[in-house]
C-alpha cells in the first residue's frame, strides 16, 4: 500500500474505491484547503481481496501520524474508512463518506471477466457518472487495467462488500460521521442509506445530478462540502 503525501496542516486521508486509484480525487483535492493530503495510490483491489487486511494496513500507517486524521472515502473506501475509525478511534477525528459499501448489494449487474476488461470498464464508468460527459477515456483505461490485473481480488471484495453491515458499523463509531451522496447513484442508491443516517441522527446530504462518485462528477461542490466539515 503506497501513500502519497502533500502539504501540511490538518491531515486528510483520502481512500478511493475498489477500482479507482488516487486519480479519482484529482478534480477536487486542489480545492480542499489547508490540509496535509494523504492518498492511497493504488485502487483497493490491487492491494488485497480482504477488508480486514486493508483496514489493518491503513491503521498501521496512521500509527506514524501524531494527530488524528479526517478520513474522506468513496464507495468501498468509505466502508474501509468507517472500519478504520472503529478499530483506531484515537487516530480518526471524523469520517466523510460517499457512495459507501455496506448498505446493500453492490449493484454492478455485470458478469466479471478478465477478457472483457475494456468493455466492463466502459460500462462501469458510465454507471458511476450520471453525466456521461464527465467520463474520461484515460480513467476508463485505468479502470480496465484494474479489472485485468486484479479480478480475483475484485470478486473477493464484492463478496465481502455485499455481506457487510454498514448500519451496525455506524453504531459502533464514536467520532462524527458525515455523508454526501449523489442523488442519482445507482450503484449504492441513497434512499435507504439516508433513512439509516437520519434514524441514527447523522448528517446526510444529497448532490443533485450526480452519480456514485461526487468528487469525480461534482468536484467543486464536493470540495466545498469537505471544507465545511474541516472548518467545523
Amino acid at each position: 500500500m503506497n501513500f502519497i503525501q502533500s502539504n501540511n496542516a490538518k491531515t486528510v486521508l483520502f481512500i478511493s474505491g475498489m477500482f479507482a486509484g488516487n486519480w479519482i480525487w484529482n478534480r477536487c483535492h486542489g480545492n480542499i484547503t489547508d490540509s496535509f493530503k494523504l492518498m492511497i495510490e493504488e485502487p483497493l483491489c490491487a492491494i488485497s481481496n480482504n477488508i480486514d487486511e486493508l483496514t489493518t494496513q491503513i491503521c498501521e500507517h496512521l500509527d506514524s501520524i501524531p494527530e488524528p486524521v479526517t478520513i474522506v472515502g468513496n464507495s468501498l473506501g468509505s466502508f474501509i474508512g468507517l472500519r478504520v475509525a472503529q478499530h483506531s478511534p484515537k487516530k480518526v477525528k471524523q469520517v466523510l463518506i460517499s457512495g459507501s459499501a455496506g448498505f446493500g448489494d453492490v449493484g454492478l449487474d455485470v458478469r466479471l471477466s478478465r477478457d472483457k476488461a475494456d468493455e466492463i470498464a466502459k460500462y462501469l464508468m458510465n454507471l458511476i457518472c450520471h453525466d456521461k460527459n464527465m467520463v474520461s477515456e484515460e480513467d476508463t483505461q485505468k479502470t480496465a487495467d484494474s479489472f485485468r490485473n486484479n479480478l480475483k481480488n475484485i470478486v473477493g471484495l464484492i463478496r465481502e462488500s455485499n455481506s457487510a453491515d454498514g448500519e451496525e458499523l455506524l453504531k459502533s463509531i464514536k467520532c462524527p460521521v458525515h455523508a454526501v451522496w449523489g442523488a442519482q447513484d445507482i450503484i449504492t442508491p441513497p434512499n435507504e442509506v439516508r433513512s439509516i443516517f437520519e434514524n441514527l441522527g447523522l448528517s446526510f446530504e444529497l448532490l443533485e445530478n450526480c452519480g456514485h462518485s461526487p468528487m469525480y462528477e461534482r468536484p467543486e461542490e464536493f470540495a466545498d462540502w469537505v471544507n465545511q466539515r474541516l472548518a467545523s
